[in-house]
């Protein structure tokens, strides 16, 4: 009887019988894998209100099968491909095409690796993420993410997973790289009349207070960061810049501070100006304020 199923399929749709035996091996393939796939879901989703475990087991069994598929059906069909190298270059190339992404996450996390744009512990900078890296793995890393809504590169209290292929399309600021400091400036603004030198002063002592050390292991770090990325810095000591603002005399601070530490200097600074200040009446802060002159007729 399948004889003459067979014979009979093979009269109505004209398929030579090689060819029918292929496509008959193939449906089997399919059903077996199928059912394969079924039964390993029933087994390992007992529990059917685990939403996010059913939806990662279901799309990630669905992959498998169509590779597996992909895999044990082609080499049936290879004898109408020229050979089975065209065949392997053809799935290589599908398979690249369907999982771009994922194969330029890992080369990503390859170039990571190897290359070193940044470690575990650095803080960085990709596009509009920031934050300090916590994990590189072979398709993201995680950063616990700073900025957004909070200010002066302190943490949001968020882990951001950003794809590694991320790293060839955007680009990368590595805080940490080089000398482990960044610089930072604190800015304030005294009136005209008010001694602007001692100020100057003032807050140039207040600065180097809180600037890192400039000893040894600070030349050393210096030393290591130019071998390794070319820094080069005439002068790594706190400095303060003046000009002329609308409203008063604008004193500039820039010194180097840990990434990390930025915000704590910055008040720490800005804290022991405000007590120092108020015991000199000759120093007065300078807010916005409109002057009204009157002239006299002569």
């Amino acid at each position: 009887m399948i004889t003459q199923a067979v014979r009979w399929i093979e009269e109505i749709l004209g398929i030579p019988p090689e060819v029918l035996g292929r496509v008959f091996i193939s449906l089997l393939v399919l059903v077996v894998l199928w059912v394969i796939r079924r039964l390993v879901l029933r087994v390992v989703l007992r529990d059917p209100l685990d939403l996010k475990a059913t939806y990662n087991w279901d799309r990630g069994s669905s992959y498998i099968f169509l590779l597996l598929a992909a895999l044990i059906i082609g080499p049936i069909w290879v004898g109408e491909v020229s050979n089975f190298t065209t065949y392997f270059g053809l799935v290589s190339a599908g398979i690249a095409i369907a999982l771009k992404d994922p194969v330029l996450n890992f080369f990503g996390w390859l170039y990571i690796i190897f290359r070193r744009p940044f470690q575990v512990g650095d803080r960085i900078q990709l596009g509009s993420h920031a934050g300090d890296v916590t994990d590189v793995g072979l398709f993201q890393f995680s950063l616990l993410e700073m900025g957004n809504w909070v200010s002066a590169d302190q943490h949001t209290g968020r882990v951001v997973h950003i794809p590694n292929g991320k790293i060839f399309l955007e680009a990368v600021a590595n805080y940490s790289e080089g000398l482990p400091y960044i610089w930072n400036e604190v800015s304030l603004t005294i009136t005209f009349e008010s001694d602007w030198e001692t100020a100057k002063s003032i807050l140039q002592e207040i600065a180097k207070a809180h600037a890192p050390d400039f000893g040894d292991e600070m030349t050393s770090q210096y030393r290591k960061a130019n071998r390794e990325v070319n820094v080069s810095f005439t002068n790594l000591r706190p400095a303060v810049y003046t000009n002329i603002q609308e409203n008063g005399v604008g004193l500039t601070s820039r010194y180097l501070c840990k990434p990390t530490e930025r915000r704590a200097t910055s008040q720490a600074i800005i804290e022991a100006v405000l007590r120092e200040f108020r015991q000199r009446p000759e120093i007065e802060i300078a807010y916005p304020t409109h002057r009204l002159i009157r002239m006299e007729a002569p």
